[in-house]
């Protein structure tokens, strides 16, 4: 089996680790009373997660950004277990975050393609 896959699959589970354990595990002193910075966090946080795919399978975008949703969204409604407050923001921000990223890679893949067909022209 081809090593992309596998790398990409492994880095994804592991930036969902690292996500999970953010945010529904106690954190004393590490989260910032700023509502701009949560909602950056929630950004930077979930555009990380899909960049392996971005990067190394761009093809898999298609299917991974409405899981990334999803788990966004399963992430905030796991918060009130744990004494977090969940909100439709950090969802909003987290939405957005994939929405950059995968994004940039189409247009980047885009722009691409446009060069090899005007090279391939000449």
């Amino acid at each position: 089996m081809p090593r992309a896959p596998l790398l990409t699959a492994f880095l994804t589970a592991l930036l969902m680790v690292a996500i999970v354990v953010l945010e529904l595990t106690p954190q004393w002193g590490f989260h910032s009373g700023t509502r701009l910075v949560a909602l950056l966090d929630h950004v930077l946080a979930y555009g990380l997660l899909m960049l392996p795919a971005a990067l190394l399978r761009p093809g898999w975008l298609h299917a991974l950004w409405p899981l990334a949703a999803v788990f966004a969204g399963l992430m905030e409604a796991l918060q009130p277990a744990v004494q977090w407050r969940g909100a439709l923001s950090h969802w909003l921000a987290a939405c957005f975050g994939i929405l950059i990223v995968t994004l940039s890679c189409w247009l980047v893949m885009g722009i691409m393609q446009l060069v090899k067909a005007g090279k391939d022209r000449d």
